[in-house]
């Protein structure tokens, strides 16, 4: 390649991966980040290691006090054991409660057993305490962080993924800023939570309007939460309000160590991070147990094809809700593997129906066949990564006026294979007038290996009668249905 198509192609290899330029994050005077408060919280671990728990409870108190459910956790030991705060059963209770309330797991158990311990007649005084407790506000300067009010109203930096067309974006951050008002009503300890939030990205998901995913961006300065446009084709602000609360405390407890958050809409089965839905009318039960089912299966399968159930990170539960305001396009998938919000280490898939009528084997078949994207999409990385260094390798040899050798060729040889690939990856394949359409090659790989893994765990070919898409136009799967029949027919 020449300069100018090193240009291009390192424009490409940022336009794949789907992040947006956002600006960073301006951060107020005095405001805390989350590495704030997790250094705060982990400089409290270590004064307790080192024997100085009145210093532990001078870093936890703060936070405690701000609504911090780890940190009230903290609290209700120093005072339950009596080092470092006197010893009080009722202020052991009283800590361990609010966390508890907050949904800390590990203040669950406290909180009942401090409470045995208190006499009978101060229940209710824990109990009005509880509830008439609100919580405060922290200051960081200098790298001290110190209790302060809490502000008075939340608001976001908002910036738009490109993806997000003209219009529509006009009144996202003042919407946003309501759900998050909403949040506050719905937890006492919702603004310390998400007056974490660095900033906010907005994008348009590219398969329908229905789609609910709240993120993070990674890999960048700051604690960005990705957000979709679709956020807001609900009737009401009310599940957005829900949506960005819960998944800050998930980032915060992710943080903070020897934390685990009582999530009721996340399991982790077979090491993979499901995620069910939060509208009340979805059940998220059967979902839940049916992954189970499916990743059971899924042990049975033989290295080269557990393989795709393995590069799955996350799941995420994500049918159509009666309160979501109905209207366009509804996607007729049954799952689909989202790679504008995947990257190393994170991939996701969401299953898009209803799982109430489905079954383990079907559950596996969508697990393979979005795991091979996965992998797909893993491939067409690495595949940019080694034509990049190919690139720079090429650019060596043309400074030294070897760009007519074997070896230049090779390497432009070798640059447009690896090229071709990740371009029908990203942009589909080229027409003969010049358009873009998906490469169905992919999803034919991906059917391929659905058929393989029902036949490893003892399925019958007749699961795919009638339900694949991708049947008609795929033809070696046909042709391998055919053979796996006429195989089992002449046992």
């Amino acid at each position: 390649m020449t300069r100018p198509h090193c240009l291009r192609f390192a424009a490409f290899l940022w336009l794949a991966v789907g992040m947006a330029v956002a600006p960073a994050p301006a951060y107020a005077e005095g405001r805390c980040t989350l590495d704030d408060v997790v250094a705060w919280y982990d400089a409290g671990t270590d004064e307790l290691k080192e024997g100085r728990p009145w210093a532990a409870r001078d870093r936890w108190q703060p936070l405690a006090s701000a609504g911090f459910a780890p940190a009230q956790r903290q609290i209700a030991i120093l005072h339950g054991e009596g080092i470092g705060l006197r010893y009080s059963p009722s202020e052991a209770a009283f800590w361990a409660g609010l966390a508890s309330r907050a949904g800390d797991s590990g203040a669950k158990k406290l909180f009942e057993t401090y409470r045995h311990e208190m006499p009978t007649f101060e229940h209710k005084i824990i109990d009005t305490r509880l509830d008439r407790w609100r919580a405060g506000g922290i200051e960081c300067n200098g790298g001290f962080l110190v209790e302060a009010p809490p502000a008075k109203k939340i608001s976001f930096d908002v910036w738009f993924h490109r993806s997000v067309a003209n219009g529509p974006e006009t009144d996202a951050k003042a919407r946003l800023e309501q759900a998050a008002e909403l949040a506050t009503g719905l937890a006492v300890d919702a603004h310390s939570y998400l007056s974490l939030i660095d900033g906010v990205e907005f994008y348009a998901p590219s398969d329908n309007r229905y789609h609910r995913h709240a993120g993070w961006l990674g890999d960048r300065d700051g604690n960005i939460l990705r957000l979709p446009m679709s956020s807001f084709n609900d009737k009401t602000l009310d599940y957005l309000a829900q949506r960005i609360l819960l998944v800050t405390k998930r980032q915060v407890y992710a943080r903070l160590a020897g934390s685990e958050l009582d999530d009721p809409a996340h399991r982790t089965i077979a090491d993979i991070d499901v995620f069910g839905s939060l509208y009340p009318d979805i059940r998220n039960q059967p979902f839940f147990t049916l992954m189970e089912q499916a990743l059971r299966m899924a042990e049975g399968l033989p290295d080269d094809l557990r393989k795709y159930v393995g590069i799955i990170d996350e799941v995420h539960y994500n049918p159509i809700s009666r309160h979501m305001v109905r209207g366009g396009r509804i996607d007729a998938k049954a799952a689909y593997y989202d790679r504008g919000l995947s990257r190393p280490g994170h991939r996701i898939f969401f299953v898009r129906q209803d799982v109430l009528y489905s079954s383990p084997l079907l559950m596996l078949r969508n697990i393979v066949h979005e795991g091979t994207h996965a992998a797909q999409d893993q491939r067409a990385g690495e595949l940019m990564a080694k034509a990049d260094a190919d690139q720079r390798k090429l650019l060596a040899l043309q400074s030294a006026g070897k760009e007519h050798t074997p070896e230049a060729q090779a390497l432009r040889d070798r640059i447009a294979r690896q090229t071709d690939y990740a371009n029908r990856w990203y942009w589909g394949r080229k027409t003969a007038d010049g358009q873009r359409i998906q490469d169905i090659a992919f999803e034919c790989e991906a059917l391929m290996t659905e058929i393989a893994a029902v036949k490893a765990v003892g399925g019958l070919p007749q699961a795919f009668d009638r339900s694949s898409g991708y049947l008609d136009v795929c033809p070696n799967a046909q042709h391998a249905l055919i053979a796996w029949r006429n195989e089992r027919e002449n046992r």
